[in-house]
Parts: C-alpha cells; structure tokens; sequence
C-alpha cells in the first residue's frame, strides 16, 4: 500500500498525509515505549514523520523524522 501511495503521489504531484495511532508496548524485558500501532514497517515508508502531542492543554508538533534534519 505505500507503494502504490508513493507512486499516486508523484505522478499526480502530491503530498500523502498517513496517520499511525501510537501504542504504549509493554515487555517483560525492557521498559514501557510507544511503538506505532500498525507496527514498525510503516515507520520506514514515510520520509517525514511529524509527532503530534498534547501537553498540560496545549498542542505540540515535533518533527521526529526528515532528509533534511540533522543527526
């Protein structure tokens, strides 16, 4: 499916907005992390990811993955 939305998108020139819920995940050997709900491999088929958080009333958005940020 990210495929076929990579391919629509630069055809028609378009931008492709997904949305992935974020899940705590539990295990018995390391501690509690948010994961992304539709799993990992959705994770490498964005090359932008924008993190979307409210804190104490307000709305954040964090630019968590880009080509253009530096490491």
């Amino acid at each position: 499916m990210g495929n076929q939305l990579l391919s629509i998108a630069v055809k028609y020139r378009l931008a492709v907005v997904l949305m992935n819920q974020v899940t705590t995940k539990f295990s018995a050997t390391e501690r509690a992390h948010y994961a992304p709900a539709l799993g990992e491999s959705w994770s490498h088929v964005a090359t932008n990811r924008i993190m979307l958080i409210w804190r104490n009333g307000q709305r954040y958005a964090q630019l968590v993955k880009s080509p253009s940020r530096q490491s």
